[in-house]
């Protein structure tokens, strides 16, 4: 095997392995709101950050099994270049669920204690806030958004490694003899 070879089996397999991560962290929690009374965990698959995450590790893995079967230079470029993408995408998506976490989570708790106590959700979310703030109510990030990203990172190490084998090496450069003066 040589070395471009072995770049291209690394990058395909990376590209796989990245995306079974991807994939596998949308279903882990991924944020768990606790304190008196609350007790629940969020997973990224229920918001569109999750399903982004989904389609996202899914054309990594894809991409990653065509790059294993495909002999064309071209189709492993454009391959690679859509790992690559997809990988970014995934951890956009994972760095704007971690930014709107907080706020996200606290409307829906607004909305459930509100409709239990038959008040406008407007009126809870300040509480909430206030609970927040002096720790009666706590907001954690679990291992889900991390997990997500790591993958999606591997992924993209894959589609360079693959971008890396694709170089084309430039032919030796033989010096020119002179003919010997006789």
């Amino acid at each position: 095997m040589n070395s471009t070879d072995r770049w291209l089996r690394t990058g395909a397999a990376l590209a796989v392995v990245g995306g079974i991560v991807a994939l596998v962290a949308v279903y882990i929690p991924a944020f768990v709101i606790k304190g008196p009374g609350v007790d629940t965990t969020e997973k990224l698959f229920r918001d569109w950050e999750g399903k982004v995450g989904l389609v996202s590790g899914a054309i990594m893995v894809l991409g990653g099994l065509a790059l294993w079967v495909t002999d064309e230079r071209t189709q492993r470029k454009l391959i690679a270049a859509l790992v690559g993408l997809a990988s970014l995408v995934a951890i956009g998506s994972a760095a704007y669920a971690m930014s709107v976490f907080r706020s996200k989570a606290l409307d829906s708790l607004a909305e459930a204690f509100a409709a239990q106590q038959r008040v406008p959700a407007a009126a809870v979310r300040p509480v909430l806030v206030l609970a927040v703030n002096r720790g009666a109510l706590q907001l954690n990030g679990k291992l889900g958004v991390p997990l997500l990203t790591v993958g999606a990172g591997i992924a993209f190490f894959g589609a360079v490694a693959v971008f890396m084998s694709q170089r084309r090496r430039a032919a030796p450069v033989v010096p020119a003899t002179s003919p010997a003066a006789g």
